[in-house]
C-alpha cells in the first residue's frame, strides 16, 4: 500500500510510493500529454498500466493504444484477461488461447452462448 504521496503540478503527476522508495519505483498517476486522459504508469519501466481516455470513453489496460472500448494486453507471458464467476471462468492464456473452465451451474440455453460442461462444448444456436 502506498504510504507516501508526492504531487508534481508542473508535470500533472501524482506519485505513490512505499516507505524507503523514491519516485523511480513508484506508481505514477498522470495526465496524458495535453489531454484530460488519465494514466497509471509503472515507475520502474515507465510503461502504462491503465489509461482512461475521457473523450473517447475508453479504458485500456496494459501496453495498449486504447483504440477499443476495452483493450487488455501484456508484455509478459501470463494471462492478460480473465473473467471468473462461482460457476466458471473464461480466460485468454499468455499464448492468446481462449479457454473456458468447466461450468458448475445449471445450464440454460442462450442463443450465441458457449458452455464447457462434462468435457463437452455446447454452442447455443
Amino acid at each position: 500500500m502506498a504510504k507516501n504521496v508526492r504531487i508534481v503540478p508542473a508535470s500533472g503527476s501524482i506519485y505513490f510510493t512505499a516507505d524507503g522508495y523514491d519516485v523511480t519505483g513508484s506508481i505514477r498517476l498522470q495526465l496524458v500529454d495535453s489531454t484530460e486522459d488519465l494514466q497509471l504508469v509503472d515507475g520502474n519501466t515507465d510503461e502504462s498500466i491503465l489509461i482512461i481516455h475521457k473523450d473517447a470513453k475508453r479504458v485500456a489496460i496494459g501496453l495498449t493504444s486504447g483504440s477499443a472500448k476495452l483493450e487488455v494486453s501484456s508484455s509478459v507471458n501470463e494471462e492478460p484477461f480473465r473473467v471468473s464467476t462461482p460457476n466458471g471462468s473464461l480466460k485468454v492464456t499468455g499464448d492468446g488461447i481462449l479457454q473456458l473452465t468447466e461450468y458448475q451451474g445449471n445450464v440454460s440455453a442462450i442463443s450465441g452462448g458457449l458452455i464447457f460442461s462434462s468435457s463437452q462444448l455446447f454452442v447455443g444456436i
